[in-house]
């Protein structure tokens, strides 16, 4: 993993922070994820109906282990009776673990050390899973809604992100472009607006750090897309050294 994808990384999550969190006596409005309960519902995850979700309930290690199985990230379905509540971090670490992406998350935050950042433990897959969408930042009159990293997870939450793995490619996605709502289908939000988002910041922060001399070389920039790069980057002194012997700019 580049530095310049650390440097990205810390932009977006800075950018996606989330407000502190009120009192838990705060009221809360009982179906801000509605479109993305009655998905889960749909799938036969979490609740028979919604009208029985209790979407502001606290997210229980058993549910989410039932949950993450529901979607099939973890083999066979099966449940758990644990009712120990699971906080906004231990959700974000266990979906990015299931879909695959601890390595990635790991590399995120091994790069932020790199870079002379303290990221905290929760860093690599909380960004991980802000880029896949897969946590949602409450309008500024529902920041009751906000919960931090340490606090419970609703089912709420949970319903939301496992919408955006669930069918996402064919789901509608709504973004304000220009300050006017654009509607794509969840494929298309991929390729047409997320991916060509994060490279353009990705090559702009790039672009910034070579103009102030730091040593960066092509091989930096796309050293996650090289075949084989961890083995490789194991026996060789990684990317930057790759950078400076080929002369690479890009």
């Amino acid at each position: 993993m580049s530095r310049i994808l650390a440097i990205t990384a810390v932009f977006f999550a800075v950018l996606a922070a989330p407000a502190a969190a009120r009192p838990n006596g705060a009221a809360q409005p009982a179906s801000w994820a509605q479109p993305e309960i009655k998905v889960v519902v749909a799938h036969g995850l979490m609740a028979k109906s919604v009208q029985t979700f209790h979407p502001n309930d606290p997210l229980t290690s058993g549910a989410l282990t039932a949950l993450v199985s529901g979607l099939a990230l973890e083999g066979p379905i099966f449940t758990t009776q644990s009712t120990a509540p699971v906080t906004m971090a231990q959700l974000d670490a266990t979906l990015v673990r299931a879909l695959g992406l601890t390595d990635a998350a790991a590399q995120f935050a091994a790069a932020a050390r790199a870079a002379g950042l303290a990221p905290p433990s929760r860093f690599g897959t909380e960004v991980v899973a802000r880029l896949l969408g897969l946590r949602t930042n409450h309008p500024a009159q529902l920041d009751s809604l906000e919960l931090l990293p340490s606090q419970a997870a609703t089912r709420a939450e949970a319903a939301y992100s496992a919408a955006q793995i669930d069918g996402s490619e064919d789901r509608p996605v709504t973004r304000p472009v220009r300050g006017e709502p654009k509607t794509f289908s969840g494929i298309n939000y991929l390729l047409q607006y997320s991916m060509p988002n994060f490279y353009f910041h990705a090559t702009t922060a790039y672009a910034i750090l070579r103009s102030n001399g730091v040593e960066l070389g092509k091989a930096d920039f796309m050293a996650h897309s090289i075949e084989g790069w961890k083995n490789f980057r194991g026996e060789h002194r990684g990317a930057s050294a790759i950078g400076k012997e080929s002369n690479v700019v890009a």
